[in-house]
């Protein structure tokens, strides 16, 4: 039986000539992307770096690398081959970052290397620019990014506060060197992996702000932090919830800022004002006191001299004959000026005590001074109360007393007023005195400054009781002062 004989084929030589030749081109494109793509991974090189070496890959991507230049435009720089130069023979693609145009791609022929077509650029070689320029806005994008994370790692890494990330689980994945030295902490990798809630004295707390943060997408307070050397300290925490572009949680970041120093510091001060307070208070009392002493000295001493002096000079006149009408005369003018002195000396020891406020409480010692400050100023005044009963403490009594004083002497020598109203009431835990004038209203400055001592003084008396002050100014109108003081035993 014959042997079969194998089938030969023909394959054109010029068609495979021509397969290879494309395999050629086709082989070129790859490897000048690849050799882009290998300049974009090196961390060694700055964006300018990869963009000068780049375009020195895009000649040998075409047919005739002797002949061609080429030149990449990014913003207001250019990079070239050596031999650049334009000619009519050109080909050229933007460069597109998020959609914006950032620079552009161009491949020149130095000259045309077949004289029988008129674009020496086969159609490969325009794809090829094509995907060049796109490869280039990848990685100018991406070197972009990469430079913005590294600014923020820089100062992430340098900020005074610390700062921590976590993952949904509450493990650490990211600490800066605050924290570290916050914590006393030497190592990164002392802390990475570990639990948030092994940072703070109290547990329990710490995980109530990881479910607020859960749940609010944020917290802002204060925590007692765990040291590594088992001492406490006081921190302030900012924390939040970081999102995806979908708004899905992806981790957790915190701030902390250690307010240990602060904490001290605003304790000593709030004891330095208890204790100027007290000091304060104190002061009020024995000025009280003294000015009780100096009142009941005034009126019982003098006026019982004045007495004593209006007596004997009546004593004298009736001696005293008639025809002296000189003598009579000078008697009478004498005992008016002692009548005129004994007011003035009941008048200065009520100012400097009412014997009321100690006698019969302070509504009708307020009651008394309102009548007496329109005898005197010609300002009407007005008082009202809601309960004749209100008798607080001699305490309480004399710092409210000593603030109608104030406000009403306030109110004729500065505010201009014609009318003033005042008011006492009592709340289930408190006692109010209002008084507000009609005159030209005083204003926020005069309220704030440090020279208004008379404020000063009406604002330390009430504070000595645990009370409140409230200053209210409209101008042209009037000024409103409200004192609350609470009526629990001290």
């Amino acid at each position: 039986m014959p042997q079969r004989q194998p089938v030969k084929t023909s394959f054109p030589k010029q068609k495979a000539d021509s397969i290879q030749q494309a395999l050629k081109e086709l082989l070129k494109d790859l490897e000048c992307l690849h050799s882009i793509t290998n300049l974009s991974i090196d961390q060694k090189l700055s964006l300018e770096d990869i963009l000068q070496k780049a375009v020195e890959c895009i000649p040998p991507g075409f047919q005739y690398p002797e002949i061609i230049c080429a030149k990449i435009s990014y913003l207001n720089r250019s990079y070239t081959t050596n031999n650049f130069r334009k000619s009519k023979w050109k080909l050229a693609s933007l460069i597109k970052v998020k959609g914006n145009d950032v620079g552009s791609v161009e491949v020149y022929y130095l000259k045309k290397p077949v004289q029988k077509i008129e674009d020496p650029f086969l159609l490969e070689r325009k794809n090829l620019i094509i995907s060049i320029s796109r490869q280039l806005g990848v990685v100018i994008e991406n070197k972009l990014i990469e430079r913005e994370l590294h600014i923020q790692e820089s100062t992430i890494a340098s900020a005074l506060d610390g700062i921590v990330i976590a993952d949904l689980k509450g493990n650490i994945t990211f600490v800066n060197d605050a924290f570290l030295r916050m914590w006393g902490y030497d190592q990164k990798d002392e802390v990475l992996g570990m639990s948030v809630l092994e940072f703070w004295k109290i547990k329990s707390g710490a995980r109530n702000v990881v479910t607020k943060m859960k749940k609010e997408g944020s917290w802002m307070g204060e925590l007692e932090g765990l040291r590594k050397d088992g001492k406490f300290f006081d921190v302030k925490l900012s924390g939040t919830m970081v999102k995806d572009k979908f708004n899905n949680p992806v981790c957790r970041m915190a701030c902390f800022h250690d307010i240990t120093d602060y904490k001290r510091a605003e304790a000593e001060l709030k004891k330095s004002q208890t204790e100027l307070r007290s000091l304060a208070s104190h002061l009020l009392i024995l000025k009280e006191q003294e000015r009780k002493r100096m009142a009941h000295k005034i009126h019982d001493e003098l006026g019982q001299e004045l007495t004593i002096l209006k007596m004997d000079l009546s004593l004298l006149k009736e001696k005293l004959p008639t025809d002296q009408k000189n003598l009579l005369d000078l008697t009478r003018s004498m005992m008016k000026t002692i009548n005129k002195t004994a007011l003035t000396v009941q008048r200065i020891s009520t100012e400097l005590r009412p014997r009321l406020l100690d006698d019969v409480g302070l509504t009708p010692a307020i009651e008394w001074y309102v009548k007496e400050f329109q005898k005197r100023t010609r300002i009407k005044c007005e008082f009202s109360t809601d309960n004749g009963d209100i008798n607080p403490d001699i305490k309480k009594s004399t710092v409210l007393f000593r603030v109608l004083q104030e406000a009403l002497t306030n109110a004729a020598r500065h505010a201009a007023a014609t009318r003033i109203k005042v008011s006492l009431s009592t709340k289930p835990d408190k006692l109010i005195l209002k008084i507000r004038d009609n005159g030209k209203g005083i204003t926020e400055n005069q309220i704030s400054s440090s020279k208004s001592f008379g404020i000063l003084g009406i604002r330390e008396s009430v504070l000595s009781l645990r009370g409140k002050m409230e200053i209210k100014g409209i101008p042209d109108k009037s000024t409103t002062v409200k004192i609350s003081i609470p009526l629990d035993k001290d």
